[in-house]
């Protein structure tokens, strides 16, 4: 019950991908394990729920102008895993004319064994 048939192809708009865990850092000890560069969802919206013990999700920092101008979201003061970070995709961006901007972003190779979850909503 509830799943499909063998050939068919969902619907839903809605994505859950799952970022697996392991090393958080690259060979030199130093940079950060990024496991998905620096890109902007083509969904409306994405949702993220946090995880301050294995922070892996950077938002560029559009203020700042140097090249490595990362927002450290769940490194935030006061962010919990009881919240989630709710960004714009490039969908959201087109249909209010970059009212919303797309936001860009990366994940780093989570610490925590189980990984991180984010959750893309066509």
């Amino acid at each position: 019950a509830g799943a499909l048939p063998k050939g068919a192809i969902s619907a839903s708009v809605l994505r859950i991908c799952h970022y697996h865990g392991g090393s958080s850092h690259s060979g030199d000890g130093e940079s950060p394990k990024v496991i998905f560069d620096e890109h902007t969802d083509t969904s409306m919206l994405t949702l993220s729920p946090l995880s301050p013990l294995s922070p892996a999700l950077q938002l560029r920092d559009t203020s700042d102008e140097t090249a490595d101008a990362w927002l450290h979201v769940e490194a935030l003061s006061g962010a919990t895993e009881n919240d989630v970070e709710v960004h714009a995709g490039d969908f959201l961006a087109f249909l209010t004319k970059d009212y919303f901007p797309a936001c860009v972003h990366r994940v780093l190779r989570p610490t925590d064994p189980l990984g991180r979850i984010s959750i893309p909503l066509l």
